[in-house]
C-alpha cells in the first residue's frame, strides 16, 4: 500500500514513493506513469508507521533532502514520532537490480505539545527547512498544524509548536486529512482529505503561519 509520495527535485520527472506500516524501510523511485525505476534503502531507518513523504532543503546548501514521516498512530498512543531526513541521491536506473543504500540519514524525534495524534500529512518549507505536520483526527474532524523549526536538533526530542487548528467542511470522511504539500517556490499549499482538497496562497515574503490565517479555496482532485 503506497502511502507517501514526493516529486523529485534532483531527478526531474521521477517520483519517490514509500509503503505504509508493516513493510520494510524502502523508498521506491517511479517514473511519471508509475513504472519502477529503482529501489533505495536509507541506512539506519525503521518503518514503524510511515505515512507521509516531504522534500526540501536541509543543513547542507545545494543538497535536497527527503523527509520520511513516521507519524502514523491509529491508536493515538505514541509517546513520540519521528521524521527521517535523508539526502536525495542522484537516481541510477535499474529496475531488476538490488536496492541501493543511502547514507547520511538522520532521525528527528519529536512530540506534540498536547498529547498523541494520528497524522498522515507532512510538508517542508522550501524557504527555511521548517517541517509541518497536519494531524488527521478522524473522530473530531479538527486537525492541528504543527511546526518543527529549523535548524533541526539531531540530539534531542523536540516539542512541536502548534500554529493552527483547521476543520475542513463536510462529513467525517471529507474532514479527515490524508495529505499535504507545498510548491517548490513555497507559494502554494494544499491539504487534502479522502474526498476533497483545499488551497492556501502564501504571499511572497510571508510565513506559512500567515498563509493559514486566511480562508482556503477548494480545488478539484480528479
Amino acid at each position: 500500500e503506497a502511502s507517501g509520495l514526493a516529486s523529485s527535485h534532483g531527478n526531474p520527472g521521477l517520483l519517490w514513493v514509500h509503503n505504509d506500516s508493516g513493510n520494510s524501510a524502502i523508498l521506491f523511485v517511479l517514473d511519471a506513469v508509475g513504472n519502477l525505476v529503482r529501489r533505495y534503502v536509507p541506512t539506519g531507518v525503521a518503518n514503524w508507521d510511515w505515512e507521509a513523504l516531504g522534500i526540501g532543503p536541509g543543513p547542507r546548501a545545494g543538497q535536497t533532502y527527503l523527509y520520511i514521516g513516521d507519524i502514523g498512530d491509529n491508536s493515538v498512543s505514541r509517546d513520540s514520532i519521528t521524521v527521517y531526513r535523508v539526502p536525495e541521491p542522484s537516481v541510477k536506473p535499474g529496475k531488476g537490480k538490488p536496492a541501493l543504500g543511502i547514507s547520511g540519514s538522520v532521525a528527528l524525534p519529536m512530540q506534540y505539545p498536547d498529547g498523541a495524534h494520528d497524522a498522515e500529512a507532512l510538508f517542508v518549507d522550501p524557504e527555511n527547512s521548517d517541517i509541518y505536520i497536519v494531524t488527521k483526527n478522524f473522530g473530531t474532524g479538527v486537525s492541528g498544524i504543527y511546526r518543527y523549526p529549523a535548524p533541526h536538533d539531531e540530539s534531542s526530542t523536540v516539542v512541536l509548536e502548534k500554529i493552527k487548528s483547521i476543520t475542513l467542511p463536510g462529513n467525517a470522511i471529507d474532514r479527515a486529512v490524508t495529505g499535504a504539500d507545498i510548491s517548490p517556490d513555497g507559494r502554494e499549499i494544499i491539504i487534502r482529505s479522502y474526498t476533497r482538497a483545499y488551497h492556501w496562497k502564501r504571499a511572497k515574503g510571508s510565513s506559512v503561519q500567515s498563509a493559514f490565517s486566511k480562508d482556503p479555496c477548494e480545488v478539484p482532485i480528479g
